[in-house]
This record gives C-alpha cells, sequence and structure tokens, in this order.
C-alpha cells in the first residue's frame, strides 16, 4: 500500500504541532530512521516442487512407485509449508489376468509454519521514524510502544516483525490413505 514514508510522516507530525492539533510532546516521540514496513514483513514468494516416478514390475506384480517434495514460502517472511511424499501401487493379476488386485498406498508428512497476518496491518500503521530492533527492549530486542510503566501500550500497534518472529503456529500433519480392491473378470462370460 502507498502510505507515507517517514519524512512525510514527520512532517505531518509537525504540521499537526503547528496547527495545535496534538502537543508538542509528540515530536519527542519520534525517532530518527526511515523504515519501510511493508519491505520488512514482505519476500518474494519462491516455491518449488519436485516429483519423482519409478514404474516396472517383479515377477507377476506391476509397481509404480511415486515421491514428492514440495517447499513453498509465504509472501510474508515465516510463512512456509513443506511436505513429503511418497506413494505405491502395486496391481498384480492373477489366473490368467481374470483376478486383479489394486493395491494403493500414499504417505504424506505437511509441515506449515503460519505467519500472523496482523503483521500486514501493524505495517502499514506502525510509525515508520521507529527502527525494527532496540537493544534496550525487554521485548526480545524489538521496538515496542510503551506506556510510562514500561508495559506494552495496548492501543498503539505492534511491531510487525515481531509479529511475525514471535509467533510459534506450527502444524505438522501426517497422513496415510490405502485402498484396496479386485476384479474378478468370470472367463466363460465374454464381453
Amino acid at each position: 500500500m502507498d502510505i507515507l514514508n517517514a519524512q512525510e510522516f514527520r512532517d505531518q507530525i509537525t504540521q499537526r504541532v503547528a496547527d495545535k492539533k496534538i502537543p508538542e510532546s509528540a515530536l519527542e516521540l519520534l525517532g530518527d530512521a526511515d523504515t519501510d514496513w511493508q519491505d520488512e514483513i514482505y519476500r518474494p514468494a519462491v516455491g518449488h516442487d519436485h516429483n519423482l516416478t519409478l514404474a516396472g514390475g517383479v515377477g507377476i506384480i506391476p509397481y509404480r512407485l511415486s515421491l514428492g517434495y514440495t517447499n513453498k514460502n509465504g509472501l510474508l517472511r515465516t510463512d512456509n509449508f513443506d511436505r513429503k511424499t511418497v506413494g505405491l501401487n502395486l496391481t498384480p493379476g492373477f489366473f490368467d489376468n481374470t483376478l486383479q488386485v489394486k493395491i494403493q498406498g500414499k504417505a504424506m508428512l505437511s509441515n506449515n509454519h503460519f505467519a500472523d497476518n496482523g503483521a500486514i496491518g501493524s505495517a502499514i500503521s506502525f510509525d515508520p521514524t521507529k527502527r525494527p530492533y532496540d537493544e534496550s527492549s525487554k521485548y526480545d530486542g524489538y521496538t515496542t510502544w510503551t506506556i510510562p510503566n514500561g508495559n506494552p501500550n495496548g492501543l498503539a500497534p505492534r511491531n510487525p516483525l515481531a509479529l511475525l518472529y514471535q509467533r510459534n503456529d506450527d502444524s505438522d500433519v501426517s497422513q496415510f490413505i490405502g485402498n484396496i480392491s479386485t476384479d474378478y473378470r468370470l472367463p466363460f462370460l465374454k464381453t
């Protein structure tokens, strides 16, 4: 989104102080940075998907083995999806192929790290004159708006990077899907 950069933000605050719309103490809250919070939270969303399939037969048992690997990063810096799959199909035929058995199985392991989408709104509204990190901050080193007692100000937007990197929202899912079916053709019936 097109929002005010740090200098435009400073100019707005200075003008509002001059117009007596906000107190002069607001000038003391301005920082010396020029942070583009949207640049801080977004990244190019790069992913890759690999698949390998082997097919053949061992004796009377035809097989198909497939392996897959997917890794995709989301637009937000901490968003990631990772999946590994293996599938096996066996299709033996018996009695001159009048009895066919199909055995299918697929296993999947998916790992997700979900980014906090609230970082998007914070990136639009957080003060661009502030730096992302503050060594003196007791909140994991992230710049944080606080009230006089040192607690975070609940009315102020949160640091967008803190929203991304302090969130631990992971999902690990293991799945197995299997199926066995048979097909018998009576040899005395012609099709």
